[in-house]
């Protein structure tokens, strides 16, 4: 990740690896890289602009808070959809 230009600032490298031990994979919190610049100059040519390591970790909290809410309402609907066929049918059946 340091040679992308994704810096330990906030977060150190020690919290980061425990982070994607228990959290996140690899793969899947650098997918959240593709969200910021990179260098186009021929010094840091391709390295990230201004991402720290802590930036990805928070949209990764954010994605799975985002995916747990939808999980919840999708729930939540298809109860009360369900319900409400019952009650429909028994209405008039």
């Amino acid at each position: 990740m340091e040679e992308a230009g994704i810096t330990f600032d906030i977060v150190s490298q020690a919290d980061a690896k425990r982070y994607l031990e228990s959290h996140m994979y690899y793969f899947r919190i650098k997918a959240y890289a593709k969200n910021y610049e990179k260098y186009t100059s021929t010094g840091k040519l391709g390295q990230y602009i201004n991402l720290d390591f802590a930036y990805l970790m928070d949209l990764a909290d954010i994605d799975a808070l985002f995916r747990n809410l939808i999980l919840r309402m999708s729930s939540t609907i298809e109860f009360y959809l369900k319900v409400k066929m019952i009650s429909d049918y028994n209405m008039t059946g």
